[in-house]
């Protein structure tokens, strides 16, 4: 009889500590502000924002390719398709490169009011800005 108390007893407690206020930002995102335009042409300046857990995984053909976001300038979808945005990724250096990401790619920041979250698939455009300011 016992162990019929333990699989709901399990399943409480690991829902318990998914139940997070949101993950906490990794240091090197911190001062990475963020300009998003959304699907309904609102801009929203965000501080801290992480996309993925900070690398995001991108496709072309049949290859995966997993980019931190500390390298990219900004993220331009191009489209949707089944599963998958198509985007136009900028690089700090300059180039750019088209890839497919998942709609299931979810950013995420923690701010002073509250938590911002969006899937990629909301936005338009996401323009990452290094250090202090915007």
């Amino acid at each position: 009889m016992r162990k019929f108390y333990i699989l709901p007893l399990l399943f409480f407690t690991s829902t318990i500590f998914a139940m997070g206020e949101g993950r906490s930002v990794p240091a090197e995102f911190r001062k990475m502000s963020a300009v998003v335009k959304d699907t309904k042409g609102v801009t929203h300046e965000i501080d801290g924002l992480v996309c993925g857990e900070g690398e995001i995984r991108f496709k072309r053909g049949a290859v995966d390719y997993r980019i931190s976001q500390s390298v990219i300038s900004s993220i331009k979808v191009l489209g949707k398709s089944g599963g998958y945005v198509a985007v136009k990724v900028t690089f700090e250096d300059g180039e750019t490169e088209d890839f497919n990401v998942s709609t299931s790619l979810r950013c995420e920041a923690q701010t002073a009011k509250g938590i911002i979250d969006f899937y990629i698939n909301d936005v338009k455009e996401i323009k990452f800005v290094k250090g202090d300011g915007k």
